[in-house]
């Protein structure tokens, strides 16, 4: 007579299950949306400098290649086309924009537990749906191609060289080596 003894429950196939199995959503340590706004890495005077910087670059350099649909809406909108092709932003533009701009805004999921609120202090992390894609400009053709492994290289070491240095000192060397 045989008599089957019942298979003890848990051991490692059911440890591993749960280790598998999503976190419950009041435990998992970093969820969409979680308030923020701690890590300031820049004074408001360097965040301020950089704004005078941008509102230059827009206003002195601007857009090139922009598509004819871009043009006619941007200079509708007070955009300034050259002879040289280049759209420009004067500042004024560029301010009005900002401050009439919205603060929050709601990316919606299918399901409303999805959605995301983007604004304030709170943080979400994400791909943005694609992978990291780097290009290069051959400017002698002047069109664009995937970048090749060599200035991919380029880039990661130049990265991890100034690292730990101030941003504005590793932009600048970055920026005199490749000009």
């Amino acid at each position: 007579m045989t008599s089957e003894t019942p298979r003890r429950a848990g051991g490692r196939n059911a440890r591993r299950q749960t280790r598998s199995a999503p976190l419950a959503e009041h435990l998992r340590p970093v969820r969409a949306g979680l308030e923020g706004g701690q890590y300031r890495p820049l004074t408001q005077e360097g965040m301020e400098r950089i704004h005078q910087a941008a509102l230059e670059a827009l206003e002195q350099i601007g857009l090139s290649e922009a598509p004819q649909s871009g043009i006619d809406y941007m200079t509708a909108a007070g955009a300034i086309l050259g002879e040289d092709g280049r759209l420009r932003f004067p500042r004024s533009l560029v301010e009005d924009a900002l401050a009439s701009a919205n603060r929050e805004i709601t990316l919606h999921g299918r399901d409303p537990k999805h959605d995301l609120s983007l604004g304030g202090t709170r943080v979400h992390y994400g791909t943005a749906g694609a992978a990291v894609h780097m290009v290069e400009k051959i400017i002698a053709i002047a069109h664009y191609k995937i970048c090749t492994t060599p200035p991919a290289l380029r880039i990661g070491w130049t990265i991890s060289i100034f690292c730990s240095a101030p941003w504005w000192h590793a932009i600048s060397l970055i920026i005199a080596k490749w000009i």
